[in-house]
């Protein structure tokens, strides 16, 4: 976003040794990380179309399985 300048150095505040972020700016950033959850990729595994979100939601599921009944967990490898 700072690349694409949505969000700029005046949406920044500085103080006790930190730098806040404005507002406004949390509001753009927050909206433009639900706009990117909302993306769909394809699944090899499913063979369908799904989102960032759900794709999430998929390998929390596969760590529950891993964790609880000990099933081997392997991640979401990235193809392109």
């Amino acid at each position: 976003m700072l690349n694409r300048n949505q969000i700029t150095e005046k949406d920044f505040e500085e103080g006790l040794n930190f730098l806040y972020i404005k507002e406004k700016a949390r509001k753009e950033i927050t909206k433009e990380i639900d706009k990117r959850l909302q993306t769909t990729i394809k699944h090899k595994t499913l063979g369908r179309e799904v989102t960032y979100e759900y794709l999430i939601r998929l390998e929390i599921y596969k760590l529950i399985k891993y964790l609880t009944e000990d099933i081997p967990y392997e991640g979401f490898k990235m193809w392109w």
